[in-house]
């Protein structure tokens, strides 16, 4: 919607341009009357590959979600790791929590 509104001000101001008969070159005016054209173009391939791709960004969401629960459950086991023997446990004292430094 912003770039449609950027495309709108070009064209309204080689308009007035127009209007006010000044001279403009004749390249940029065909270019800024073909902007809505091309930028339509663009969209509707984008909305075409967009589709095109949606069987993969579905197959990829699954291995995603996949691959966060494998990566949430090392996580999960780490800290637990972490709480039982980490730093704060009553299993380890300071002299042995040096040595395990040293």
């Amino acid at each position: 919607m912003d770039f449609e509104l950027q495309i709108d001000e070009a064209q309204e101001q080689f308009r007035v341009l127009k209007l006010h008969k000044y001279e403009t070159d004749e390249e940029d005016q065909k270019n800024v009357n073909a902007l809505s054209n091309s930028w339509n173009e663009l969209l509707d391939l984008a909305y075409r590959k967009d589709y095109e791709v949606i069987e993969v960004k579905q197959s990829y969401a699954v291995i995603t979600i996949d691959v966060v629960r494998s990566f949430k459950e090392e996580l999960d086991k780490a800290y637990s790791e972490y709480l039982r023997s980490g730093p704060g446990s009553s299993d380890c004292s300071l002299e042995e929590g040096c040595e395990m430094l040293a």
